[in-house]
């Protein structure tokens, strides 16, 4: 493990030991977690620095405010969650199809709820996360950041996980507006052969995107099933659920 992996361990171990006891001091935190006095109290110091910790006047440790922002964040998307369930069951009762919750976590969307159809068993393993360039909701990601974090992102190698993979920045404008006019974004066997997604946009009351939704399944189940149908009922649902979230966020 390198040193700086190790202290960014040390540092989530001190945070659980003042979660679960209130007040220490640097010597009982080094005694109990086996870690240096020194050490101890350099990582105090920069948790403190950002509000993590508070050191009172007998020089012993607790929690800050500065852990609730991180709350706040688990918050939202819980409330996101929320505000969501209900009209992603009508969809999946709907449909027959799970319907898939997403949300933007540094260069990868990560889906944090499903609403399972009566094809769930029949679905094909996907991951609890997914790169944007390959996936419809990353896509819908994509859409909305800037040019210069369009570039920055895809300044970087991509893995070819089939032929319709997008891998550059000129391949995804070319979808970029599409996107944006209609707002779906297509996910056509780019992420693995035979599986096809579409999603769409979750927005605030600034219409900035915060999360996304998607229904993904066999290529030949979609089609069978008529994928503008399915992409309407989409679209019906992240509309219910956009005009909950003016009032929310």
């Amino acid at each position: 493990m390198s040193e700086s992996i190790k202290t960014i361990d040390n540092a989530f171990d001190i945070i659980d030991l003042l979660d679960a006891q209130d007040q220490i001091g640097v010597g009982e935190i080094a005694s109990q977690l086996n870690l240096a006095k020194t050490t101890v109290h350099r990582i105090l110091k920069t948790l403190h620095n950002r509000g993590i910790v508070i050191q009172d006047e007998q020089e012993r440790y607790t929690l800050g405010y500065g852990m609730y922002k991180y709350a706040q964040g688990i918050n939202r998307h819980q409330l996101i969650v929320n505000i969501a369930r209900k009209p992603m069951a009508k969809f999946a009762e709907k449909t027959g199809e799970t319907l898939n919750l997403g949300i933007l976590v540094g260069d990868e969307v990560v889906i944090i709820h499903s609403e399972e159809g009566e094809f769930y068993s029949l679905q094909p393993t996907l991951s609890a996360s997914s790169d944007l360039n390959c996936s419809g909701m990353g896509k819908i990601f994509l859409s909305s950041f800037s040019e210069e974090n369009l570039v920055t992102y895809f300044d970087q190698d991509f893995k070819h996980r089939t032929i319709n993979t997008i891998t550059s920045l000129d391949q995804f404008k070319k979808e970029k507006d599409l996107i944006l006019t209609q707002g779906i974004a297509h996910d056509d066997e780019e992420y693995e052969y035979g599986l096809s997604c579409i999603a769409t946009s979750i927005t605030d009351k600034n219409k900035k995107t915060i999360a996304a939704l998607s229904v993904s399944g066999p290529t030949s189940r979609l089609q069978y099933k008529n994928v503008e149908a399915l992409t309407q009922e989409l679209l019906k649902t992240a509309d219910e659920i956009n005009k909950i979230m003016i009032d929310s966020f």
